[in-house]
């Protein structure tokens, strides 16, 4: 069985990492994680990439996109928990970026 793997294309411009998608430029953590705030000083330092046809925009490409993947065997189904467990578990693997404060605390 053949099939695509698709992901958001990733960038760095002007020392910022970010996927650009359906939904735009979004800025991402050093780990490659999703930054959880896109301010107005990172929209205003990569409106000159934004103004680039495509054709340049490649030149800044680091990856993403789609890929054709063949497999071999259908992929297993997780049973053995309810679907809660499954989300439990995925909200224990997120961590904020690398050197962002914990603001749990403040109120």
């Amino acid at each position: 069985m053949n099939g695509f793997l698709c992901s958001p294309r990733r960038y760095n411009f002007g020392g910022l990492d970010f996927e650009y998608g359906y939904c735009g430029p979004w800025p991402l953590c050093q780990d490659g994680e999703l930054r959880k705030r896109a301010g107005r000083t990172f929209y205003d330092r990569i409106q000159p990439w934004l103004d680039m046809s495509e054709a340049e925009r490649e030149k800044y490409r680091i990856g993403g996109g789609c890929v054709e993947v063949e497999f071999s065997a259908p992929a297993p189904i997780l049973t053995d928990l309810p679907p809660t467990d499954h989300i439990a578990e995925a909200n224990e693997m997120v961590r904020p970026c690398a050197g962002r404060k914990e603001r749990d605390n403040e109120s």
